[in-house]
């Protein structure tokens, strides 16, 4: 963990990338007053029989007759189990999976890679440019490479012909692809490709979360084998590869090259990249091939697949994007931007159909102390106040929730808050670099912009607390042991 950025690694130490990862749900979200469809209020265990939602006069008890929202929990440089945006469904979340090798009698992950269709997996070329023998490799699927739901075997693998390892720029093209002996839906029913991005990308996404994830290294295991997601900020993009940044926090690592970035232009979720190389922390600067450098390299390999691959007329939801086959034609239609969802419609085929929850997301939004989210397709709720809290924005993972000490909220844009942000711009006051405590929140002043900077710690399940490197920071305990630095923040 840290709070400056750490110098790219010369080109020779390029690494072997693998993951850490982020939190649980997706959409934008905003205060106000909410209207909901009272048919769908159906709060399993309310001490009420009409099953409506709680009003400030309900006498409660804290956490009678409420829900609980379900964190995902923490890991891997402080990636989750679970990814964090764009809703993902789990057949999307399934199509990432590891590459693993026979190490001497047992089978080992050492990258990560993406069905992006029914035989035809991407992942990164540095993977594969030792690999000379298909059948020395499988790619399997499932929470743990350890433990996989589907072991499939490979055909056929091949690397993108431009890719230059010893280039000025080894991101660029460091694409690879393995075609698979079978079906990945035969094999893991349930999994849905998640297609390669084929749009350049513009100005439009800089400073936007996307998605990644893998199999990588994490904080405590240098041989993790488990599946753990991480949303991070995009940075910049240029000449075939763009940067992400965990801002000292977490991001990809070794073992997750290959893995994929995920991003949702509002057409559904695309892959946009593939783990290149990074920096060694772990939680700095990181470098991921541009998809669409390699799209038309790809075509053949996805013409195999057909262009519907195994969507049919009936289709399916990834997400909130309706997914089917019309004329032979991939046909994905983004619901929320008509302000519905993806569900079964009157024929029993998956397409836009009305939002239950009346516009309210996992997110949610919090009125008058009480928080309300939508779960399951039913508006939940949990009453803050009988447990002496306070409804507000809890970071990505929850979104808006009853907690001891909310968070600053997202911007206006509905864009989820990046972790670090600073403070309105000017001066930091009486806050020096090596900041201080405000509660569970550490405080300090950027010196390369001098603008306030903040990290709520609970939402890494961390106290504020004096650190050797950085301060007062999140993971510290006590206080500067020379007595020279205050640890409350004035």
């Amino acid at each position: 963990m840290q709070r400056t950025t750490i110098a790219f690694l010369l080109f020779a130490a390029m690494l072997c990338l693998a993951v850490s990862a982020c939190n649980d749900s997706s959409s934008d979200s905003t205060d106000g007053d909410i209207d909901v469809p009272e048919t769908e209020i159906l709060p399993d265990g309310d001490t009420g029989e009409d099953g409506d939602i709680p009003s400030d006069g309900d006498e409660a008890v804290c956490g009678v007759g409420d829900f609980e929202k379900n964190a995902a929990a923490l890991k891997v440089y402080h990636g989750t189990e679970f990814p964090a945006l764009f809703g993902m469904t789990p057949g999307q979340q399934l199509a990432m999976g590891a590459l693993v090798q026979d190490y001497g009698g047992f089978y080992a992950n050492f990258c990560t890679g993406t069905v992006i269709a029914s035989r035809l997996v991407l992942t990164a070329a540095h993977c594969l440019a030792d690999v000379y023998n298909p059948a020395d490799i499988k790619f399997v699927l499932g929470p743990d490479a350890s433990s996989p739901l589907a072991v499939l075997t490979v055909a056929d693998l091949d690397i993108h012909p431009q890719y230059e390892p010893y280039s000025g720029n080894p991101a660029a093209h460091d694409l690879g692809v393995l075609v698979l002996s079978e079906s990945a839906y035969d094999l893991a029913p349930g999994l849905e490709a998640v297609p390669v991005n084929t749009s350049p990308l513009t100005d439009a996404i800089i400073g936007k979360q996307v998605q990644n994830g893998g199999y990588g290294t994490t904080h405590d295991n240098e041989y993790n084998s488990r599946r753990f997601w991480i949303a991070e900020r995009l940075d910049s993009y240029y000449d075939g590869e763009f940067t992400v940044n965990g801002q000292g926090q977490g991001g990809v690592c070794f073992g997750d090259s290959g893995g994929p970035s995920f991003y949702d232009f509002g057409q559904g979720l695309r892959v946009i990249g593939t783990v290149s190389w990074g920096d060694e922390s772990c939680t700095g600067i990181d470098h991921f091939a541009d998809v669409t450098y390699g799209s038309s390299w790809l075509e053949p390999y996805m013409a195999e697949s057909g262009n519907c691959g195994s969507v049919d007329e009936k289709g399916a939801c990834s997400g909130d994007t309706a997914r089917y086959c019309q004329n032979d034609r991939l046909v994905e239609e983004n619901c929320r931007m008509a302000g519905n969802i993806c569900g079964e419609d009157e024929s029993g085929d998956f397409r836009c159909v009305p939002d239950p929850c009346d516009g309210v997301t996992f997110q949610g939004v919090c009125e008058s102390g009480i928080a309300y989210w939508c779960q399951d397709r039913r508006i939940r709720f949990k009453r803050c106040i009988p447990c002496d809290q306070e409804c507000g924005w809890t970071g990505a993972a929850l979104g808006y929730y009853c907690t001891d000490d909310p968070q600053t909220e997202p911007d206006g844009d509905g864009e989820l808050p990046v972790d670090g942000d600073t403070d309105s711009a000017g001066s930091c006051g009486s806050i020096g670099w090596l900041g201080c405590c405000d509660g569970t929140t550490a405080r300090w002043c950027d010196p390369n912009t001098e603008t306030p900077r903040r990290e709520n710690c609970r939402a890494f399940g961390q106290e504020c607390g004096w650190t050797e490197d950085y301060g007062y920071y999140c993971g510290g305990s006590g206080e500067d042991p020379s007595g020279t630095v205050p640890m409350n923040c004035p």
